[in-house]
C-alpha cells in the first residue's frame, strides 16, 4: 500500500527542543576575554607605574627602566588576544540572538563584549592614576 504523502516520503518531524551549546560558546569567549583583558590591564598599569617611578628617580636605573618598558609594551601587545576573542564572541553572540532558545545568552554575550574593553580601560587608568597621582 503506498504512503499517503506521495512518493513514499515520510512527513517532516521537528527535532525536540533541547539545550544547545550555541549560546554557551559566546558567553565563554566573552567571559574569558573580559577576565584576561582586565588582568592584562592590571599588569600594564603596574608596569607603567614602575616605569614612571624609575624614570623620575635619580641614579642609574636604565636596565630596570627598559625592563618595565618592555613589560608595558608586552601587556599592550598581548591585549590583542582578548580583542580577537571578544570580537569572535560578539559575532557568535549576535548569531545566537537569532534563535529563540539562546536569545538571552546571546544578548548577555553582546553586552559583555561591548562593556569588557571599557572596563579594561577604566581599570588600567585607575591603576595608573591611583599610583602616580
Amino acid at each position: 500500500m503506498p504512503a499517503p504523502y506521495g512518493y513514499g516520503a515520510t512527513p517532516y518531524q521537528a527535532q525536540p527542543a533541547g539545550p544547545t551549546p550555541r549560546g554557551n560558546v559566546p558567553l565563554v569567549l566573552v567571559g574569558s576575554a573580559f577576565v584576561v583583558s582586565v588582568l592584562l590591564s592590571v599588569w600594564g598599569a603596574a608596569a607603567a607605574v614602575n616605569y614612571v617611578t624609575l624614570s623620575n628617580s635619580e641614579g642609574d636605573a636604565a636596565a630596570a627602566e627598559s625592563s618595565y618598558a618592555l613589560e608595558l609594551g608586552g601587556s599592550v601587545l598581548l591585549q590583542l588576544v582578548p580583542i580577537v576573542v571578544g570580537i569572535v564572541g560578539l559575532v557568535l553572540g549576535i548569531r545566537a540572538m537569532r534563535h529563540p532558545q539562546t536569545k538571552t545568552k546571546g544578548l548577555i554575550a553582546v553586552v559583555g563584549a561591548i562593556v569588557a574593553p571599557i572596563v579594561s580601560l577604566v581599570v588600567f587608568f585607575a591603576g595608573v592614576a591611583g599610583a602616580v597621582g
